[in-house]
């Protein structure tokens, strides 16, 4: 079920997947895979609150599973205009994983670090919370750009300065 529901996802047919996902979970709960895909299912049919339950859920099981939770996690923080929390996940992510191609690239000297987070909030963040952006992922290795552009945000979605 859960290799059927994971093909689903990758054709594109998460409504499809989201059947079989949800039978998996039910089937051996305690899979970071099955709730991974179930979380990925739910994020791609537009259900951010069951996506979050079952990406925590894999997250609980695995922290460092390999379909990276964090990164839907964060988009979903961020679609709330939480980015505090999404900062938070893409740095638990930036520290388990810094060597994935997410991650990869320059190793996240100051600088880098903050042009990656003005790229990012281009024009949407007021200064504090690029500050406190700052603050949080300075001190982490790796191409911090790459991981937010793994998922960025619409400006319409960022709060005015």
């Amino acid at each position: 079920m859960v290799n059927l529901g994971g093909v689903l996802l990758n054709l594109g047919k998460p409504d499809q997947a989201l059947q079989l996902n949800l039978y998996a979970v039910l089937r051996r709960p305690t899979d970071a895979l099955a709730n991974s895909q179930l979380g990925m299912s739910y994020f791609l049919t537009r259900k951010p609150d069951l996506a979050e339950k079952y990406l925590t859920t894999t997250k609980q099981l695995d922290p460092a599973h390999f379909s990276h939770p964090q990164l839907l996690l964060s988009e979903i923080h961020l679609q709330r205009n939480e980015h505090t929390a999404a900062i938070e996940e893409l740095e638990d992510f930036l520290r388990r994983h810094p060597d994935s191609p997410e991650a990869a690239g320059r190793k996240g000297d100051d600088q880098s670090v903050a042009a990656a987070l003005r790229s990012h909030f281009a024009g949407c963040c007021s200064t504090a919370v690029l500050g406190a952006a700052f603050v949080g992922l300075r001190v982490h290795s790796g191409d911090v750009d790459a991981a937010f552009e793994v998922r960025s945000v619409p400006q319409s979605r960022c709060p005015q300065s």
